[in-house]
């Protein structure tokens, strides 16, 4: 199925970007890659260890092999908890995080990794994986070559992505088997009948296809999951094919006609270039007294973005088939779902084929034919574009009496199964900064839900923010113009508002922003404050130590917190050892999870003077984010300021300023990131005049 851009536009109030896209076809540093060998693998992978807030400027991944300062990585959190496992027949990927990722870049590598700005929004340790991103001024995969990533293991793997000034690819990038996981091989050793549960324990149910839930593929029977095929049930049944877009295939039963095929994936719904999706693996076929197989596996992801894609190559997610039984074949099993290709060029796109096909049964069994997969999403965009693309979803097979038997898709035709096509006619660029006309810099807003409206690109997608967390979204009308509302309580005091413009593409334009004075009456300023969701900005939360507006005799800071802290030494607040504020008292400190960012572990205040109580840890070193709040009987003000931890056995390493101890791994940041940007500049100047 082919949708078009306008599509993409009319579902924007559904889409998730991660945010700021702004690298688009990367520096370059990655210099000139030719491959004319097979099974290449040019990205790195590394599970995230630990929770990585959004805000937070510090990762910590299993390990830091193959990675170094000044590289371009991308956070792609794969899995989600999705609940109980009644799941309607099309699962909406909206209220999790599966799918979700997110571009950054590396300032320095120890046992953890610093990024040069904040994540913008929050991931989830052990079901994320970091990727080390190429940027190459050219990459050429000739006619013997190809491209490949390792499997997706549940944790790392099944990705190809790449940014380039140019890719010639005549040989092939492929992704095809390498996502979710198909349904474990399980031999059953007896052959019950009058299976009717969705979940059924062995030896009545076979495991199911791997999807984006991490719950459901511990769970046996025939009942289909977010993504992943059920497995046969009972004696011979076959098992479900794969989902994406649409259902996967159902599987086919025995030749009693019971119905003990198992269920296809359920299908998942988000909108193109919003999420990053595997195809969901196959079932497995309840098999007896045989050697047993499990389900295909379902497509990976591959995406390529450059200045130009020229060749005679194919880019292919493809799901793969599902395994042939080693014996006499009953219940067959489950075909992987098609994954995703995302082609994107700022001129001309040139290929043979890209992908996204689903996987098909592949042998003629006795009893329960195997579900075929859904077919996966293919994005081309360019000025010009000369592809054949494919996203048709497999077929199952007749068994040995010439019957489905309830096994489905019989044709790949079958729109019920099919994936999606999105074709960009224009070349892949940002769009324009829109324009904030009101309300005005500096102006006073009496609520704290306050409206922001200008002028963006004609039927533009707008994002609002306040303190770089994300609000709302809407569209710009055919004139440009554009308003929204705040949906949720900004904070009190003043708050930076801020607009971007997001394209069909997925990228986003720079922001332009306005710092309001939010005064309400003393009813309303005790509201709960702004809900980070999973947003923050690019740059810091909250400029430490600006005074809140005076209204009336509100509480305000006078005073700057601190920003360094020493591990085994205790924190000081700043010059003094207790925030200066102003105000009618008594006052009351606390210690608020702005943004939804909890305090570090251990750090206290004193109620009455504000006095902090924290001895930092060594394995607290890096950046934490701190948000203290005064309260008295006509309102509160915070400060929310960020904090970075230093270790004098772990001092920041010199790379060529000065990066002495006054100035803490802050500078030391900044250095590293100076000094990488001088040698991939110099790299790309080197590499651009040969």
């Amino acid at each position: 199925m082919r949708v078009c851009v306008f599509v993409m536009l009319s579902l924007f109030s559904r889409m998730a970007l991660a945010e700021p896209d702004s690298f688009l076809f990367g520096d370059g540093g990655s210099g000139a890659l030719t491959v004319s060998t097979g099974g290449v693998v040019v990205n790195a992978y590394v599970a995230l260890a630990n929770d990585a807030p959004a805000g937070t400027t510090q990762l910590f991944p299993a390990s830091t092999a193959g990675f170094a300062p000044g590289q371009l990585v991308l956070l792609l959190q794969s899995k989600d908890d999705f609940g109980d496992a009644g799941f309607p027949l099309v699962v909406d990927l909206g209220p999790t995080r599966a799918g979700a990722f997110e571009f950054a870049r590396l300032a320095s590598i120890s046992s953890t990794m610093a990024l040069t700005a904040p994540l913008t929004r929050a991931f989830v340790g052990g079901r994320t994986q970091i990727i080390r991103v190429p940027e190459y001024t050219s990459l050429t995969v000739t006619s013997s070559g190809s491209i490949t990533a390792p499997a997706f293991d549940g944790y790392t793997g099944g990705v190809i992505v790449v940014l380039a000034d140019s890719v010639t690819n005549d040989g092939v990038i492929s992704v095809t088997g390498l996502g979710y996981a198909g349904g474990a091989p399980l031999f059953q050793t007896a052959g019950p009948t009058g299976c009717s549960g969705l979940e059924e324990p062995p030896p009545a149910g076979s495991p199911r296809g791997a999807g984006p839930d991490v719950l459901a593929v511990s769970i046996t029977g025939r009942g289909g999951t977010p993504g992943g095929g059920g497995g046969g049930a009972c004696e011979n049944g076959g098992g479900g094919g794969g989902a994406h877009f649409k259902n996967g295939g159902h599987g086919g039963g025995n030749i009693l006609g019971a119905n003990n095929g198992a269920e296809g994936g359920r299908a998942l719904a988000y909108t193109p270039l919003s999420r990053l999706v595997f195809g969901g693996g196959g079932g497995t076929g309840w098999t007896q007294s045989q050697m047993p197989v499990g389900g295909g596996r379902g497509g990976g992801v591959a995406w390529v973005r450059a200045r130009s894609i020229s060749g005679a190559g194919v880019f292919s997610a493809d799901g793969s088939n599902s395994p042939i039984p080693v014996t006499y074949g009953v219940g067959g099993s489950g075909a992987g779902a098609g994954g995703t290709v995302i082609l994107q060029a700022q001129s001309d796109l040139h290929c043979a084929l890209a992908s996204a096909q689903g996987g098909s049964a592949t042998l003629r069994v006795f009893y329960g034919p195997g579900g075929g997969g859904a077919g996966g999403l293919v994005v081309i965009q360019g000025s010009t574009r000369t592809c054949s693309v494919s996203s048709t979803s497999g077929v199952s097979v007749l068994n040995a009496y010439d019957s489905f038997n309830g096994a489905t898709p019989v044709s790949a035709s079958d729109a019920a199964f099919a994936g999606v096509t999105v074709e960009i006619a224009n070349g892949l660029a940002a769009p324009p900064v829109p324009t904030i006309d009101a309300p005005s810099n500096g102006a006073v807003v009496s609520t704290r839900a306050p409206t922001v409206s200008g002028t963006a690109l004609p039927d533009l997608g707008v994002v609002m923010y306040a303190q770089g967390v994300e609000l709302t979204r809407s569209v710009a009308d055919s004139t440009g113009a554009y308003a929204m509302t705040a949906p949720t309580a900004v904070p009190t005091g003043f708050v930076r508002l801020e607009v971007a413009a997001v394209n069909a593409s997925g990228v986003m334009s720079g922001r332009a922003g306005v710092v309001v004075n939010v005064v309400v009456p003393v009813s309303d300023a005790g509201s709960p404050p702004l809900d980070a969701g999973s947003f923050v900005d690019g740059g810091l939360l909250v400029d430490a130590g600006v005074p809140m507006v005076d209204a009336g005799q509100a509480p305000r800071f006078l005073s700057t917190a601190s920003t360094v802290a020493t591990c085994g030494v205790a924190y000081r607040y700043g010059a003094d050892v207790a925030p200066a504020v102003s105000g009618s008292g008594p006052m009351h400190f606390s210690l608020e999870a702005l943004f939804g960012v909890a305090a570090p572990a251990g750090v206290t205040v004193d109620e009455a003077t504000g006095t902090f109580s924290w001895t930092p840890t060594s394995e607290q070193r890096g950046f934490h984010l701190i948000s203290l709040r005064v309260t008295n009987a006509e309102g509160y003000a915070d400060q929310t300021f960020r904090v970075a931890v230093e270790c004098i056995d772990k001092a920041p390493q010199k790379v060529g300023c000065d990066c002495g101890s006054t100035s803490g791994l802050l500078w030391g940041a900044l250095c590293a990131l100076f000094a990488a940007t001088k040698t991939r500049r110099a790299r790309l100047l080197t590499a651009r005049s040969r």
